[in-house]
This record gives structure tokens, sequence and C-alpha cells, in this order.
């Protein structure tokens, strides 16, 4: 399977970079991609808990969108959840993703149940003013569309 990187540049400057397999990209427009994380130990995160395997992961990025969607599961195919990440600045080639990261995340369990990530974070990026007003007016945009419309986003997930 074809190679391609995932960078993403968090609010204060780190950048991740991950190799993952391309399942479809249309360059300038959306991507699929897929990812396996090799977890040694629990990974717990507020009301996510992953266990210490390989972690399946699913990654859909658009370039008209300001969130991207990770679906992760196990090797059999169980479903952990889908996580939601607000983001800005996706540029997708035919070799790499990039994105900016707006800090707030959103975790959706197997049941459908929906919890906020990340809010703690996000007011102390506020407080040293490292979110700008406009990433902040996205982030209330993404929050409200997400809480809003998840089940509808994520029934209707293409798998490009």
């Amino acid at each position: 399977m074809a190679k391609c990187k995932e960078i993403k540049k968090h609010i204060d400057g780190r950048i991740k970079i991950y190799e993952c397999d391309i399942h479809s990209i249309i360059p300038g427009q959306s991507a699929h991609l897929k990812y396996v994380w090799q977890r040694t130990t629990t990974y717990t995160d507020g009301p996510v808990s992953l266990p210490a395997s390989d972690i399946h992961t699913d990654a859909f990025y658009w370039t008209n969108n300001n969130y991207l969607i990770y679906r992760l599961y196990s090797q059999s195919s169980e479903l952990y959840g889908h996580r939601f990440d607000v983001c800005e600045n996706v540029q997708i080639t035919d070799s790499e993703v990039k994105w900016d990261d707006l800090i707030l995340d959103f975790w959706v369990d197997p049941n459908n149940n929906i919890y906020i990530l990340d809010q703690e974070e996000l007011e102390a990026f506020k407080l040293d003013n490292s979110v700008s007003n406009v990433q902040l007016e996205i982030i209330k945009g993404v929050k409200k569309d997400i809480l809003n419309n998840y089940k509808e986003i994520i029934k209707n997930l293409k798998y490009i």
C-alpha cells in the first residue's frame, strides 16, 4: 500500500509526523488514510479508554471542513469509537496531509454518546493568548456543528 505523511501542527508549534497507508486521496479535496497505533500500555483520556494493543485507525480529512475524523477499532474490527479533531489549514497532496490542530476534540463511543475533550487545555491557551479570535470562532462553530450533527456525520462517513 502507498504511504503518506500526516503532519499535525499543534497550537504551541510542536509538529508530529505519522507515516500512514493511503486508502484514497484526492489532492486538494479529501483523504482517507490508515494507521496502526501500537500501544504497549492502556491509553486513557477522560471517557476514552483504549487497550494496550494495536489500535487501527481510519482517518478522514477534507480541505473544506474545520474538523477531521478518526475511526478507531481493534484488529478484529471491534469499534472503540470516533474522534473528531477541530482543525484549520488542511492541505492535501498525493503524499502529505498537513493540518493545524485547534485543541478541542470530541469522542463518540460505540453507543453514540459524545464527550468533549481538552476543554481545560483550550482555556489555558486562551488565557495566554495562543488562540486568535478567528480560531475561537472556528472552534465555536465546529463545536456547535458536531454536537448537533455528529450522528449524521458518522452515519454518512464515506470510505472514499
